[in-house]
């Protein structure tokens, strides 16, 4: 797996939201969207664990772009970007799920 830089993982988790609104959009299973929707939530609230800050995705995205580079390590940026990786793979499921039915 290559591995993200600090600012790409702040980009990606700032585009979750979107992305998982956009997801949602026409004839979703409330169920899945919801599903998905758990899984972003958990996947911030576990990298700002590591991060430590706030679990919200701007918190978040503001810590990851204010650490020096220098202070992180390779398991933390690893497991930062699964996360993220588990966020983005959720609300893309939930797209093609979607796709499915229009």
């Amino acid at each position: 797996m290559s591995q993200s830089t600090p600012d790409d993982l702040a980009t990606s988790f700032r585009s979750l939201p979107r992305r998982l609104r956009e997801a949602s959009i026409g004839d979703v299973d409330a169920l899945e969207a919801d599903h998905a929707s758990t899984v972003v939530d958990e996947a911030v609230a576990a990298a700002a664990l590591i991060v430590g800050c706030s679990p919200t995705v701007e918190a978040l995205a503001v810590a990851i772009q204010q650490r020096p580079f220098n202070e992180w390590t390779d398991a933390q940026l690893v497991a930062v970007q699964g996360y993220a990786t588990a966020a983005g793979t959720a609300i893309r499921v939930l797209h093609d799920k979607a796709d499915g039915r229009r």
